[in-house]
């Protein structure tokens, strides 16, 4: 199949629509609409289905997310399908204003007819390879009916999907996906496998850590949590703490009180929690009406996602909504007021400032699970278990306090977010991409604090350094400067901590925990590029990069910047890497400088992207700009094949300025893209 891009003149010569081709993944694109081109959105389905020569019965898209109102512009995505079977990561994104189509960004593959799409080996026999996959001895759903968790056996769901561990890239077949949840050592993953073969071809991580070394299931000295017998756990924290006693999950909601505590990081706040009698109050709450999202802070009592049962899930709770006990000094109990009050300006934060209700915009309620493992000293979400699950920390001087403040809260909701927008798959630059943009919201959310609460003064751009105990260490991750804790600030600057993503170098993504730990192929070195992104353009400031190139970048602030990294995130695809989220954000400007309701936000921001993302060294360029090329022929013609952009007039030219791009391999990884264009002198470098 070709993908057919035909510029038309829409009544003037700055009439466009500007396709921006990633050279790292030929599957991806950034299309932008000037604003007189009429492609309105009810007509999208009919627009692709042409521009993408999809052939009737066999490709179509559909929905995927529904439409989202932003700031002037609506987001919706679409999903690829391939004979009525998803083809898994294929999504379209789409930007629309009152009903015109201004922006698309595109994850396609093209699929040959004769795709086979009937399995020759069993749901069974595919199974059992996903399990060998893992090095695992034991599964979850092998261990007792009582688990909290009630996880059963794995079923298969056909999809097309791209096999990631093949040399040839671009390689598409038909798999089962599982979701595939290890007991030992632990880890939860969906993992794919070549119905025809049995051959593991893509594997995705659901569960995402603070950092690169913690797994979910074994704490800071090699123990698995559960070694300690539960009676003797519950007992050391009723001693520690007599007046706050452990509730079973079924007493029944009642009304919602206003709180005092004092934090173990953020001091004296005021926080909602419910009251069960006039004795008796626990941290469940929900935001105000009629944007209600619900949020409760749990104990699960030292236990683990692998070996919690029912019993083992209790309540934080207090007699009199006051607080404040000393005894709450003495371990990291009243870390769980951080979680629960932190949790509740962080909802208000994706309303107020992003007019998102929840993780998945659609108002579901938040869980947090606190005193997981035996001085456990990470934090994670759990995709499937849509919870967030927070470690005591090794509670010594070389590592983490209790895992609870709030960037860390509010760095791991943000993969909630990530999952609901464009669900960046965690591996590679894809991951090192969902773990910066879950910094940047830590970091958002400690300004909009320090905002709204003047006896707060949060540092948003060092990540975790209110609970990291290490001497000389000040923080988990330093945004402004990433060098100095174990990342790049420049993209692929491998002198300087980047780690190298390409197959050839880590041919498997391994998670934390796993024998082989490579951080799903870097990617909490990875994010330093994002987060120094972030930074400049916040902040701004006067550089010179590692490639000795010297930049200014100006401040756009946090008004600015936070939307526009939003914007961003909310466009780009599955497998986006910095290349798309270069171009997805420099058209996130575009469209936010057309909307209404957008705080300033101007075409001259650009500039201070394009320099930022210079200044990070992600510098690749595949606009082909035909206002800018030296002959003169009305019709051009551009194509990929073999991963190499060639333009050709009447006949390829012998001199000027000819942007190309690296090739893949000896074989093409897809069909050739071909994209007609039509010249106009005085556009803006357009097409048609």
């Amino acid at each position: 199949m070709q993908l057919k891009l035909a510029g038309e003149k829409q009544g003037t010569a700055n009439s466009f629509y500007k396709f921006e081709l990633n050279a790292k993944i030929p599957t991806q694109a950034g299309i932008l609409f000037s604003a007189d081109v009429d492609v309105q959105k009810t007509a999208l389905q009919n627009w692709l289905a042409a521009k993408l020569e999809l052939r009737q019965g066999i490709d179509d898209f559909r929905t995927r997310m529904e439409s989202v109102a932003y700031k002037g512009s609506n987001i919706s995505k679409l999903q690829q399908y391939f004979k009525g079977i998803k083809v898994e990561h294929g999504v379209v994104s789409v930007a629309d204003i009152a009903g015109s189509v201004r922006l698309l960004q595109l994850e396609f593959y093209s699929l040959p007819d004769n795709l086979q799409v009937q399995p020759t080996i069993s749901e069974e026999a595919a199974l059992t390879k996903a399990m060998e996959f893992t090095g695992a001895s034991s599964f979850v759903w092998q261990k007792p009916s009582t688990s909290f968790w009630q996880y059963q056996k794995p079923s298969g769901e056909l999809v097309i999907v791209e096999d990631i561990f093949n040399a040839e890239k671009g390689t598409m077949c038909l798999a089962y996906k599982f979701d595939v949840f290890a007991a030992e050592p632990a880890s939860r993953q969906n993992i794919y496998v070549n119905v025809l073969n049995g051959k593991v071809v893509f594997a995705d991580a659901t569960i995402k850590h603070l950092d690169g070394k913690h797994s979910s299931g074994h704490d800071e000295i090699g123990k698995q949590p559960g070694d300690i017998p539960h009676s003797l756990i519950e007992s050391k924290d009723l001693m520690q703490n007599q007046k706050t006693t452990l509730v079973k999950k079924s007493i029944a909601p009642t009304v919602f009180d206003s709180a005092t505590g004092f934090l173990k990081y953020s001091f004296d706040q005021k926080f909602l929690t419910e009251k069960v009698s006039p004795t008796l109050y626990r941290l469940r709450a929900q935001s105000e009406f009629p944007n209600t999202v619900v949020y409760e802070t749990y104990n699960i009592n030292h236990k683990t996602l692998v070996n919690a049962i029912n019993s083992d899930i209790t309540d934080f709770t207090d007699n009199d909504n006051d607080w404040n006990e000393p005894a709450y000094g003495n371990d990291t109990t009243n870390a769980a007021l951080d979680i629960h009050w932190g949790i509740e300006q962080i909802i208000k934060y994706w309303r107020d400032v992003h007019n998102r209700n929840s993780f998945d915009n659609n108002f579901s309620a938040i869980k947090n699970y606190f005193h997981y493992g035996i001085r456990y000293g990470g934090a994670f979400w759990s995709s499937q278990a849509k919870s967030m699950f927070y470690g005591d920390g090794s509670q010594d001087s070389q590592g983490f306090n209790a895992l609870a403040s709030i960037d860390v809260t509010g760095h791991e909701l943000a993969h909630g977010v990530c999952d609901f927008t464009a669900a960046l798959v965690y591996k590679r630059e894809s991951g090192a991409l969902n773990e910066g943009f879950s910094d940047i919201w830590g970091a958002c959310i400690d300004n909009y604090i320090n905002k709204n609460f003047e006896t707060l003064n949060k540092t948003p751009f060092k990540i975790a350094d209110e609970i990291v105990e290490t001497p000389g260490r000040d923080c988990l991750r330093d945004m402004q400067k990433p060098k100095r804790w174990a990342q790049p600030d420049c993209y692929k600057d491998v002198a300087h901590n980047w780690f190298d993503v390409n197959v050839e170098n880590c041919p498997t993504p391994i998670s934390p925990g796993n024998a082989g730990n490579n951080d799903d192929c870097g990617v909490h070195a990875n994010s330093g590029v994002l987060n120094k992104w972030f930074y400049l353009i916040t902040e701004g400031d006067t550089m010179t990069n590692v490639y000795n190139d010297f930049y200014t970048v100006d401040s756009l602030g946090f008004d600015k910047s936070e939307r526009i990294a939003y914007y961003t995130e909310m466009i780009l695809t599955p497998n986006s890497g910095y290349e798309a989220a270069r171009i997805a954000s420099m058209n996130a400007v575009q469209i936010l400088a057309a909307s209404p309701n957008t705080l300033g936000i101007t075409l001259a921001d650009t500039a201070v992207l394009a320099t930022a993302r210079r200044a990070v060294g992600v510098t690749t360029d595949s606009i082909y700009n035909m206002a800018n090329t030296p002959f003169s022929p009305p019709i051009h013609l551009m194509q990929l094949k073999w991963g190499v952009m060639v333009i050709y007039g009447q006949a390829p030219p012998t001199t000027g300025c000819i942007n190309t791009m690296e090739g893949f391999g000896k074989k093409p990884p897809i069909s050739p893209i071909t994209i007609y264009l039509k010249y106009y002198p005085t556009g803006m470098g357009a097409f048609g």
